[in-house]
């Protein structure tokens, strides 16, 4: 629970303070999709799952699964849904299927370092933006040519910032590792 509560602080902080710099460099259209790279973190390194490849064939709900990436992931996408101020809910669905198709790629193949993460973000970005894409055709919104290339804009943005921001979730989750083996040792003496 202090996981996503500490990331889901950490995402919002991200997008408030993300939002005005990327107006500041021009990049109004395009955005970085603080959620989804969190989410992908969340997925990768999360406990019970990671880099590791698995000796028998595993299924998606097989073994254990630390779902505080799924949970943050709903509650990120909900906040950029509303701070964004299109339809409620598509960001939130997006994150749940990036997180469990994420889950999933990591039990089969095997992960590890910037080119993998590079190419899951963007393979994972282009999901998203199709997921929401695919709700607003289905309203009666056909994607354009502009709109196709704005989504592939914003899978290359979030795939070179990826390495970077992984890195501090990393640091942010070690501090979470440390100060809760911590308290375990002072509440057993």
């Amino acid at each position: 629970m202090t996981r996503v509560l500490v990331f889901t602080l950490v995402g919002f902080v991200l997008i408030t303070l993300l939002g005005p710099v990327q107006r500041l460099l021009g990049l109004e259209m395009v955005t970085l999709d603080v959620p989804l790279v969190l989410v992908l973190y969340m997925a990768l390194a999360g406990r019970g799952t990671g880099y590791s490849r698995p000796a028998t064939r595993p299924s998606l709900f097989s073994g254990r699964i630390d779902w505080s990436g799924g949970v943050t992931g709903v509650l990120l996408g909900h906040i950029t849904d509303v701070m964004g101020g299109g339809a409620t809910g598509i960001h939130s669905l997006a994150m749940t299927l990036v997180f469990l198709l994420t889950i999933w790629v990591s039990r089969h193949v095997y992960l590890a370092g910037n080119i993998s993460v590079i190419l899951v973000t963007f393979v994972a970005s282009l999901i998203a933006s199709m997921v929401a894409l695919g709700v607003r055709w289905l309203t009666g919104v056909p994607p354009s040519l502009a709109t196709l290339t704005l989504v592939a804009s914003q899978a290359v943005l979030c795939a070179a910032v990826a390495p970077l921001l992984m890195k501090l979730f990393r640091f942010v989750d070690q501090k979470l590792s440390r100060d809760a083996s911590e308290r375990g040792t002072l509440s057993q003496g």
